[in-house]
């Protein structure tokens, strides 16, 4: 997964990942925002991991964000008592089903580009 990092703990992301095992017609694009002392570790561990988890649970957004949450706690990579990381997902399946799955309080808009209004209709 392609990624931008932050030197602070927000915005870790997986922009077009459109490399979901083998299937072609399936794109990703994901990002973090990390919040507390380990933030930053977090959203790291969820985007290093997150491609894998959603493979193995069958490109269920549901059920991947459930067990990426579990394996997030059982990790002794990361301390997440006081820490943690936001998440927005958008996939895109054949090229005609757009799924939105967000964490926290992280959210997508969805817009589309129009022809400008002519000057009698603004």
């Amino acid at each position: 997964i392609n990624h931008v990092e932050n030197t602070t703990n927000t915005d870790k992301t997986g922009p077009g990942c459109d490399d979901s095992g083998g299937d072609n017609e399936r794109s990703a694009w994901i990002l973090f925002d990390g919040h507390g002392v380990n933030g930053h570790l977090v959203s790291r561990f969820c985007r290093d991991r997150l491609k894998e988890t959603w493979i193995e649970n069958n490109f269920c957004l549901l059920r991947t964000f459930k067990a990426l949450n579990c394996e997030l706690d059982r990790s002794p990579l990361v301390d997440v008592r006081s820490s943690g990381s936001t998440c927005i997902m958008v996939t895109l399946h054949d090229r005609n089903f757009l799924q939105v799955a967000h964490c926290g309080d992280s959210r997508a808009v969805l817009g589309r580009w129009n022809d400008s209004l002519s000057d009698d209709e603004g």
